[in-house]
């Protein structure tokens, strides 16, 4: 019966994707998601440590299936139990705050320095940061980059590890000091799913569906553009100048965090200014089309 159905023997068993393991954490008084897959009509069920009752729920024609159980206030020392032709227990699970930690390159920056890849400069204090960061109620979980070029996809690479000076050292930091910070104001468990990749483009994010339906496709998918004043301030347009005040410059040469996207005055195209071309000329074709967004806006 495997054979016809094109599912070995091993792969037939009840399998959960990479989220749902050991020392996770689910979020507190909610309705969650479990699910996996197994053989086409095997039989699930899924019991909780916190609840007398287990739920069941029938593997459909692909596989697949998925069950919701209901969660208990903030707590620890829970466990989780999937039955079907094979059993497998969940253990070391939390209760508390889940919050998904995802972006571009401010929240993939990592807590730790890595001399071995430029852009990790770690936090500062690092060395301080890291005696504070023995959190057991704490858990982590990175989301290794992978690209679904069809549809969203079933799992991902990962798993939830338990708070420690070693654990956070690639873990976000942005996301390691805020998960800490709404663990010790709330004194419940925590868990952060860190899922970042610096300098994608908004396409990548967007389903295939609506970038292929006729009426999105006028739609202008071009990230936001701000101008530098030379006075430092910093500001934003979205087809047109807000005057938005954003954050002060942090770079040595007065052109802020980013110099890619800056201009030194309202007036002038990036082609006026060779300084700063050349400094993003390796993003030649995407400078092409900001060149003449810049030249638009700035002529109205």
């Amino acid at each position: 019966m495997g054979m016809l159905l094109g599912i070995s023997s091993v792969e037939a068993k009840v399998t959960l994707p990479s989220i749902i393991s050991d020392n996770m954490v689910l979020q507190a008084q909610t309705k969650v998601c479990i699910w996996g897959k197994a053989t086409p009509g095997e039989n699930i069920s899924v019991a909780p440590s916190w609840n007398e009752k287990s739920i069941s729920t029938t593997a459909g024609k692909d596989g697949r299936w998925r069950v919701y159980i209901s969660t208990p206030k903030a707590s620890d020392n829970h466990s989780l139990t999937v039955k079907g032709e094979n059993v497998i227990t969940i253990r070391n699970v939390l209760i508390g705050e889940v919050w998904l930690c995802t972006g571009q390159s401010n929240m993939e920056f990592p807590v730790a320095h890595d001399p071995k890849v430029k852009w990790k400069t770690g936090m500062l204090g690092e060395a301080e940061v890291m005696k504070d960061a023995d959190y057991p109620e704490i858990r982590l979980f990175h989301v290794e980059h992978q690209l679904a070029h069809e549809k969203e996809q079933d799992d991902c690479t990962g798993k939830w590890v338990v708070c420690s000076p070693e654990n956070i050292r690639d873990f976000s930091a942005v996301g390691f000091v805020f998960g800490k910070k709404l663990h010790n104001e709330l004194g419940v468990p925590v868990g952060l799913i860190q899922s970042t990749w610096g300098g994608t483009h908004a396409e990548s994010w967007t389903s295939m569906e609506v970038m292929k339906d006729e009426k999105n496709r006028k739609c202008h998918f071009v990230s936001v553009i701000t101008l530098g004043k030379p006075d430092g301030r910093a500001y934003s347009f979205r087809g047109e100048i807000e005057g938005e005040l954003l954050y002060e410059p942090k770079g040595k040469d007065g052109f802020g965090y980013d110099p890619y996207f800056y201009v030194a005055e309202y007036g002038k195209s990036l082609a006026e200014m060779p300084e700063i071309k050349n400094r993003i000329s390796h993003r030649a074709n995407a400078l092409k089309k900001l060149e003449k967004e810049l030249d638009r806006v700035l002529a109205d």
